[in-house]
């Protein structure tokens, strides 16, 4: 879908270089292979060599692919599937073909684990000034602290350098095939040691801007007023109908500041503030070839078109603040992640038909149309500590600790614009104007684990593996609704 315009820069020196080369020269490149490191196993291992099923897409795999999202690495990595739902239900992940998630930010992450460098973080982030990916696919709950049945994913971010000042600024222009604007990326690095070979900063911003390609064809003007289906009583479309073109485009802007401080051999720490925030105008769902063509008032809704009667915006902001720590015992490392992360999200949804399909005394008022607006708000603190060892011997283990505490509210109102005053009389009075439904729930969820796992190295071919995890479940939800027009009479 995506038709990325080609950039002009070095096309000179490329045409420049030498046109024969020696066999010497090629021997020698096809034995420079490229090895990426990777601490999914928490410890450095070529991926080759790790002994689990994991894929790891590095910085300049993703800068020459385009790779700046979730979606983009599940083309990668075998075994995983993402289902891109629009901006206000984000993403689902699939694993070998189960589906392992909520889609849903607010509420329980599932049994796949996002990691954003060591702490889980339940959001689908840009992926700026990143190091690598891993993903790795299975139960992997003797290594991670949070639930990972499913798999775990880790961004592994760009660590701030401590002899090095240096600066990148990126850009990119882009087009989609089914929208009439154009889009574009732009990032800003900078990494400056503070402090000679002890104290070092790391600054990210980064904006994205992708226009939208779905077309909201039947939105209604004025709600509670204008007819949703002026064609079945032979009144004009465009008197109680507007399009709204390329609804569903989506903003996301990405910032980082990291501070890292390793005053001696044995103590290494980095405090990193995370923040993003995405801005949908609309979903991407259709209702393709929902309406019948044969009716000379209405066209056949389209491939790259939305039914729905009313916009739906979203918007979504995370923030993380983590401080890790690693300390080296000689015998073991020790690491210390702490990180407490908020969510908010705020976002409307056209809710007419599925009204219309709960009861059909909806349709007795001919300008009937319902929305919802949702708002979820989360705040969550994990801490893990776990023990790595550093023996050179043929056993090695891992042992940890994790805790975390999630607080969620979440908030639904459904309004019917214009059904109180059509059912009712002035006497009447609502919570709120047009208000037909509220939903309200609160939940306050903990984790407490203690996990690990001992190996055995019996050969260069052959890894014997034990692993455990114990853990426990504090749960506890409050929850209430309320339909005003109906329990309020």
């Amino acid at each position: 879908l995506f038709k990325y315009s080609t950039l002009a820069l070095c096309i000179s020196s490329a045409l420049l270089q030498p046109a024969s080369v020696s066999a010497q020269d090629v021997q020698s490149e096809e034995k420079q292979l490229d090895v990426i490191t990777v601490t999914a196993t928490r410890r450095p291992n070529p991926v080759q060599e790790a002994p689990l099923n994991i894929t790891a897409l590095d910085e300049n795999l993703m800068n020459d692919q385009n790779i700046g999202g979730l979606e983009d690495v599940a083309r990668w990595v075998p075994g995983l599937t993402i289902s891109e739902q629009g901006g206000r239900d984000g993403q689902s992940i699939i694993v070998r073909g189960l589906n392992t998630n909520s889609s849903e930010r607010a509420s329980d992450a599932g049994t796949v684990a996002t990691y954003l460098g060591e702490i889980p973080l339940n959001a689908d982030i840009r992926l700026t000034d990143v190091q690598r990916v891993e993903v790795l696919i299975g139960p992997q709950g003797t290594l991670y602290g949070a639930g990972t049945l499913g798999g775990a994913i880790r961004y592994v971010l760009n660590a701030p350098e401590f002899d090095i000042t240096e600066g990148s600024i990126t850009g990119d222009i882009f087009t989609l095939s089914e929208s009439s604007g154009n889009g574009g990326e732009v990032g800003f690095v900078f990494n400056t040691p503070l402090v000679e070979d002890t104290l070092a900063m790391r600054v990210s911003l980064n904006y994205y801007d992708v226009p939208g390609y779905i077309d909201y064809n039947y939105v209604v003007k004025d709600p509670g007023v204008s007819l949703p289906d002026p064609w079945l009583v032979g009144e004009a479309t465009e008197d109680h109908l507007k399009a709204v073109k390329d609804a569903n485009d989506e903003q996301i802007t990405t910032a980082r500041l990291s501070l890292r401080w390793a005053p001696n051999s044995w103590f290494d720490s980095t405090l990193n503030y995370f923040y993003q925030k995405q801005e949908n105008g609309g979903n991407s769902t259709v209702q393709y070839k929902a309406l019948n063509s044969a009716n000379a008032l209405v066209d056949e809704i389209g491939q790259y078109d939305s039914g729905y009667r009313y916009e739906e915006p979203n918007k979504k902001e995370d923030t993380l603040l983590s401080l890790e720590l690693s300390v080296d015992l000689g015998f073991a490392e020790l690491v210390s992640a702490t990180g407490y992360s908020t969510f908010e999200r705020l976002g409307q949804r056209d809710q007419t038909d599925l009204l219309y399909d709960i009861y059909d005394g909806y349709a007795d008022m001919p300008s009937f149309a319902a929305f919802t607006r949702d708002t979820s708000d989360n705040n969550s603190f994990v801490q893990e500590i776990r023990l790595v060892s550093q023996s050179e011997s043929a056993l090695s283990w891992i042992a940890g600790v994790y805790y975390s505490h999630n607080k969620t509210d979440v908030q639904n109102l459904e309004f019917t614009p214009g059904l109180t005053n059509f059912w009712y009389d002035s006497s009447f009075v609502n919570i709120f104007p047009e208000l037909e439904y509220i939903a309200q729930s609160r939940s306050d969820d903990k984790e407490s684990a203690i996990f690990g796992e001992v190996a055995y190295q019996v050969n260069e071919e052959f890894i014997i593996t034990v692993g455990a995890r114990f853990f426990k479940y504090d749960l506890s939800n409050n929850s209430a609704n309320y339909a005003p027009l109906y329990q309020g009479e």
